[in-house]
């Protein structure tokens, strides 16, 4: 709680009290801070900040109450703020907490989320739109909601008040402003963790998301040792903007895996045709973290690397159907199912047919 001599009457300012500026609003706020405009031991006058951005006065006291739990302002009696550096140490350690905090969160939440991934993926679908127009505020606020959704599914109240209280809400919107060149990659690397939610993998989930905020984590890193990007807000819009105008569509991949890396993954797919194969193994082939693998990887093939195997996986059993009469599980058995239940749901979900039903439209 922190208490505010202002025009002669003290306020106080409690951070429980979340009814304070949305989400937007803090974002402008924080990106001014920290991107330019205010350099560190500047001092900002509340009234002025209110009145430029046409905000009641209560409501940026309280805002920056919360900038001050992170570090970013010291607040002091006569109604004003004193802009502080960034610690690399404190965020080196908040971000090893949500790193610990969210894959936890997500280990656990897939068993919740297996087959009912749809919202997360519609955040995703927002934050590639608002990337694509320079939309920095929408895309932080649908990064906060997919990562909190994930929180809440993991049904962990312990997780979600260790992420609340150290505010990584605000701490996403600030950050976001910070490494505009990165953002398109930084919003795939979100697909991954929606296909293997969705699949029901958590411990693939888990560590993917362990590698999203490590990798977030390395972009701050890269932006604070580089002097260029510390020239403002409006440099970082035009440089997403360009970005937009550029590729004219995030979905529209370019570069990837080297063809030597992806020919070492399909021959791997291939051989362990019958085997348990593990993002891990796929990454390790590749010479890549499975975060980065995963983006390349879908950047080369616009699959994920889970889609991938299950449709050669497919093919194989289609190949084996038409030339066999081998009974639907030895099928199974040799195409990676372990259980020809789940491989008659896979095969009927792609191909539109069960098993028997394909080999029997083949035999006609």
């Amino acid at each position: 709680m922190v208490v505010l001599n202002h025009r002669g009457s003290e306020t106080v300012v409690g951070l429980a009290d979340k009814r304070h500026l949305p989400g937007s609003g803090r974002t402008r706020l924080a990106t001014e801070l920290f991107n330019g405009r205010f350099q560190p031991s500047q001092s900002v006058q509340l009234r002025e900040i209110a009145a430029e951005f046409e905000l009641d006065d209560e409501s940026v006291l309280k805002t920056f109450a919360e900038f001050q739990t992170l570090g970013m302002v010291r607040l002091s009696e006569n109604s004003s703020a004193i802009v502080r550096s960034v610690d690399p140490e404190e965020t080196q350690e908040a971000y090893e907490i949500r790193a610990a905090t969210e894959e936890i969160a997500g280990r656990t939440a897939a068993t919740v989320l297996k087959g009912y991934t749809a919202e997360l993926q519609e955040e995703l679908a927002a934050m590639r739109a608002a990337v694509a127009r320079g939309d920095l505020d929408a895309c932080a606020e649908h990064d906060v909601r997919f990562h909190k959704d994930i929180l809440k599914a993991s049904q962990n109240d312990l997780l979600i008040r260790v992420w609340d209280a150290l505010a990584f809400d605000l701490r996403i919107r600030v950050a976001i402003g910070r490494v505009p060149e990165d953002l398109p990659e930084v919003v795939e690397s979100h697909q991954p963790i929606v296909d293997a939610l969705d699949e029901g993998r958590g411990r693939e989930a888990g560590l993917l998301l362990r590698n999203h905020v490590e990798t977030f984590l390395g972009y701050l890193k890269r932006a604070e040792s580089d002097s260029e990007r510390h020239k403002g807000p409006w440099r970082d819009l035009a440089l997403v903007y360009s970005y937009a105008v550029e590729h004219r569509s995030l979905r529209t991949y370019r570069g990837g895996l080297s063809p030597a890396r992806l020919r070492r993954v399909v021959q791997l797919v291939q051989a362990k045709m019958e085997d348990e194969l593990t993002l891990d193994e796929m990454a390790e082939s590749a010479g890549l973290s499975t975060a980065h693998f995963s983006q390349m990887f879908r950047k080369s093939t616009g699959e994920s690397p889970h889609q991938f195997v299950l449709r050669n996986r497919i093919e194989r059993a289609k190949q084996m159907l038409r030339t066999s009469e081998g009974r639907v599980l030895d099928v199974a058995v040799a195409c990676g199912f372990k259980t020809q239940q789940h491989f008659a749901r896979v095969f009927r979900r792609t191909s539109g047919v069960t098993p028997t039903e394909y080999r029997q439209e083949f035999l006609r």
